[in-house]
């Protein structure tokens, strides 16, 4: 299954990062070559990981630059997940305290850039299946995950240098009960290269 361009940008606004796409400077139609060249800068060198619980594909990423000191991007990576069993597979877990909601430092997608770490965040959304479950220590959170049969679209959102690099992610899922607990055994690898550094002037993209 793979994400449009429409239909990746619809999930990523729909989970609020749009806002954050508002901030990001929109290429001059006059660098249409630039344009071209910062596009196929872009390679997924590594785009699918699967086993037995699930099957997952790295369809679409985008890097830009924001901020007005030394340039940081903002990276956009568009994933379509299909759940290979017959009870949920969890992707993440989130914890609730007074201030908000976070992460469980053991999930989620994380990865290197640069010879530094690369942490990004799932964005939720409606079409993930949900539950209330307990951790391994007493811990209360919510799963987030993919229904039984179902392929799903997931975005995720993270921030990286604008240097040219090889940026390689890893995502683990968390703990699971019952029939699938397995899946928390298999680290699931994707690779993306940026061959040139990307500028103010420039969106990168890559889709499959």
């Amino acid at each position: 299954m793979l994400i449009s361009r429409r239909s990746f940008l619809k999930g990523t606004a729909r989970a609020g990062a749009a806002a954050l796409l508002l901030t990001l400077p929109v290429p001059a139609r006059a660098a249409s070559d630039k344009q071209m060249s910062a596009a196929d800068s872009v390679k997924i060198l590594q785009a699918t990981s699967e086993d037995a619980y699930l099957q997952i594909k790295l369809d679409s990423v985008s890097r830009s630059v924001y901020g007005q000191q030394e340039p940081s991007c903002l990276v956009l990576l568009g994933f379509s997940v299909t759940n290979r069993t017959s009870e949920p597979v969890w992707l993440y877990h989130l914890h609730g305290n007074p201030f908000g909601e976070y992460y469980d430092g053991s999930t989620g997608i994380s990865g290197t850039f640069q010879d530094q770490a690369f942490q990004v965040q799932i964005t939720r959304s409606d079409d993930m299946a949900q539950a209330d479950q307990t951790t391994a220590d007493g811990k209360v959170c919510t799963a987030y995950g993919v229904n039984p049969g179902e392929t799903i679209e997931v975005t995720a959102t993270g921030s990286m240098s604008s240097e040219a690099g090889t940026l390689t992610l890893t995502f683990t899922p968390p703990e699971q009960h019952g029939a699938n607990a397995g899946a928390h055994d298999t680290t699931h690898t994707f690779k993306v290269e940026f061959s040139q550094k990307c500028d103010s002037s420039s969106l990168q993209m890559a889709y499959l």
